[in-house]
């Protein structure tokens, strides 16, 4: 019966799978999870580890590589974007917005000293879509996982990372 449970959990496609956190309790980082355009969309993960670890995970279909990445050494650009999202008070209290159903959206996490925060941007918000673009621009620039999200150079230099 076990195996046959297993075998069923295996055969599932990754993004109906419940995921695991990448970031353990107590860890120091910043990170990224882009959420695709009601699942037309390339989903993933980026985080940047204090200790230099960088993680990648994708989590549907449309990204172009299907495996996670764990590379070292980051720590550079993890205290680059660690001072870029505090430098711009990323995680205040902002209206909703209620067209950003449906379009590409941008879930911030950080932690440190045993505090985590999080906060969201809409391509589908006016407001944030300059937010949301510069970063998701910044996270795959600094990680390198571009090729693994979208390998048509076209993708990012359009900047247009929502179907709609």
């Amino acid at each position: 019966m076990a195996l046959a449970a297993l075998a069923i959990l295996r055969s599932q496609p990754a993004e109906t799978q419940e995921k695991k956190p990448l970031p353990k309790p107590g860890e120091t980082y910043v990170g990224i999870e882009v959420i695709g355009c009601a699942d037309r969309c390339p989903s993933y993960e980026i985080y940047f580890f204090e200790n230099g670890r960088m993680k990648y995970r994708p989590n549907n279909k449309f990204t172009s590589e299907r495996d996670s990445a764990n590379r070292t050494p980051f720590g550079s650009e993890y205290k680059e974007l660690a001072e870029f999202v505090s430098s711009k008070e990323l995680f205040k209290e902002k209206p909703a917005c209620a067209e950003e159903a449906g379009h590409t959206s941008v879930a911030l996490h950080s932690a440190a000293g045993g505090e985590s925060k999080k906060a969201y941007y809409s391509l589908g918000c006016p407001a944030d879509v300059d937010t949301a673009t510069t970063l998701i621009s910044r996270f795959v620039n600094a990680s390198g996982t571009w090729r693994l999200i979208n390998t048509r150079w076209e993708y990012w230099t359009a900047k247009k990372y929502d179907a709609k």
